[in-house]
């Protein structure tokens, strides 16, 4: 991926790493590394991980990646964001195969 500052591409960066290790699998350096930023670059833009987090999982609502709304789903740790009824019963799908 081109060097980029922007919120979008890391982003991008970082639903890429959720969808290969898992939601709560990788740590900011490794979105910074994915992104080719520095982890200040992360932070100015998400602030936390748990921020940066609630951001993935709102992507993952929008274009229906369920494994990581199954992470979501799975962890005692709120990221704050609601997962609509019916994607709930395709996550509950998606665990249950």
């Amino acid at each position: 991926m081109p060097r980029s500052n922007s919120k979008e591409d890391i982003l991008k960066s970082a639903v890429s790493l959720a969808r290969k290790k898992g939601l709560f699998k990788f740590a900011r350096v490794e979105v910074a590394e994915e992104a080719e930023v520095c982890e200040g670059t992360v932070s100015y833009h998400f602030g936390t991980m748990r921020a940066l987090r609630k951001a993935i999982v709102e992507r993952a609502v929008q274009n229906e990646l369920l494994s990581i709304l199954a992470d979501a789903s799975a962890s005692r740790e709120s990221v704050g964001v609601t997962i609509p009824e019916d994607l709930r019963s395709k996550v509950a799908a998606f665990i249950a195969s």
